[in-house]
């Protein structure tokens, strides 16, 4: 362990994934990897997920490896819970990943840390908000790594009045938009279906190796059919 993580420098031109099996013990699933290993200068990824896929996780581990690193991210969502959500799996990355750390060469310093904002000594932070009705909180930030989930709940006008002005002034950035779909219209539905300049996976419920088929069968006879598909399958229906 102590010869790996002393190694971590080494690793930082190396695919996310990598990174972040060696700070904080993250073994991605392959759909997972294939996300954190986007390596574009400018990541646009609109993620169409079932129920219990680990998307929540996925997007605290981004926001914890460009903390890191010194990128300026926020996570944003249309409710409190679900900003809480995935800021709290990326205090749980980041303090993994401290714990690891210690002994090594290498430190994690905080200058500041709460429940809605960390600041590492490197430079980077990371926030969370919740968008509210119209985005007004979020006005005059420049984050250049932003993570929305729940994005099929919050307003188009959120996303082109407020949202994207931030990357404005960025060369580089990254985008990523996670949601359970609602409905064939929006924002989010048009950069997963229509906008061929976003990465869209799509992760039904299916694809996690903890889901079980009996499980899956199980809901699939509790539910509607436009239910199961919206909620399990990770497809939008009307």
């Amino acid at each position: 362990m102590p010869e790996q993580i002393d190694k971590l420098r080494e690793l930082k031109d190396k695919p996310r994934s990598e990174r972040l099996q060696v700070l904080c013990d993250f073994d991605a699933y392959d759909y997972q990897q294939t996300l954190l290993d986007r390596s574009e200068n400018i990541v646009k990824a609109a993620v169409k997920p079932g129920r219990q896929v680990g998307k929540t996780v996925t997007g605290g581990a981004i926001a914890a490896d460009e903390g890191i690193r010194g990128s300026d991210v926020m996570i944003l969502a249309p409710y409190e819970d679900t900003a809480e959500e995935m800021m709290e799996a990326f205090r749980n990355h980041v303090l993994k990943a401290k714990d690891r750390l210690q002994g090594t060469k290498v430190n994690i310093g905080f200058d500041k840390q709460n429940k809605t904002e960390w600041e590492f000594s490197s430079g980077g932070r990371v926030r969370s908000r919740t968008v509210g009705t119209d985005g007004t909180q979020i006005r005059g930030k420049n984050p250049n790594v932003v993570l929305v989930d729940e994005a099929a709940y919050i307003k188009d006008s959120v996303f082109t009045e407020v949202i994207e002005p931030f990357f404005s002034t960025h060369e580089s950035y990254q985008f990523y938009l996670f949601s359970t779909p609602a409905g064939k219209s929006g924002y989010f539905y048009e950069k997963v279906v229509q906008d061929d300049s976003w990465f869209s996976p799509h992760w039904a419920s299916r694809i996690c190796p903890q889901i079980t088929d009996e499980f899956l069968a199980e809901k699939k006879e509790q539910l509607d059919s436009l239910t199961y598909a919206q909620e399990y399958l990770g497809e939008f229906v009307d």
